[in-house]
């Protein structure tokens, strides 16, 4: 195996090699949504010192070098499908799977399709719920606000990061998004 950034099943990952012999099923690894396997890379080096095994820091459709499908909803389901055809390309019989956020989400479906496949099951950051915009407590109205807030911003006008906080601050009411 080698390591570094490689793509199979039209996504793209970064491969940690074991660090010494081992018949642990590997871990893939699966981002949120905005982010990217590169997320994990301070994650994959530890974990490789401190476990002999494999480790696949995956980025998802439309996210980081993987394909970008424009026009094509995503789903759970897809995505589950793309991981685990990554799994078949790449001769792993079974794999560890964690995934954070909208990643979890994706590993719970891999785990539900496929459960002979799955050794383990890491989620972070999620729950096995529907996250629906009428929902009581549901965010993502606001998060959609922040994303087409960010998408409208004109950046040639914006020269610093203050600036855009505080165009984003005209429409983003949360005063926590703009700090992070």
């Amino acid at each position: 195996m080698a390591s570094g950034p490689v793509a199979s099943a039209g996504l793209s990952f970064a491969l940690t090699p074991p660090s010494a012999p081992s018949a642990a099923p590997p871990l893939v690894i699966l981002h949120g949504l905005l982010g990217a396997s590169r997320n994990f890379n301070s994650w994959v080096k530890g974990l490789g010192l401190a476990a002999p095994r494999a480790v696949y820091a995956v980025n998802l459709i439309n996210h980081g070098d993987s394909p970008h499908r424009s026009g094509v909803p995503m789903a759970y389901s897809s995505m589950a499908a793309d991981v685990l055809e990554l799994l078949d390309r790449e001769e792993l019989e079974h794999a560890v799977l964690l995934g954070h956020s909208m990643g979890g989400k994706v590993a719970m479906r891999a785990a539900l399709d496929a459960p002979g496949r799955v050794r383990g099951l890491g989620v972070l950051d999620i729950a096995p719920a529907s996250y629906a915009s009428s929902e009581p407590g549901s965010q993502w109205q606001g998060n959609l606000t922040l994303l087409r807030a960010m998408a409208a911003l004109e950046l040639q006008a914006l020269p610093t990061r203050r600036d855009a906080d505080a165009e984003l601050a005209r429409v983003v009411e949360d005063p926590y998004v703009g700090k992070h």
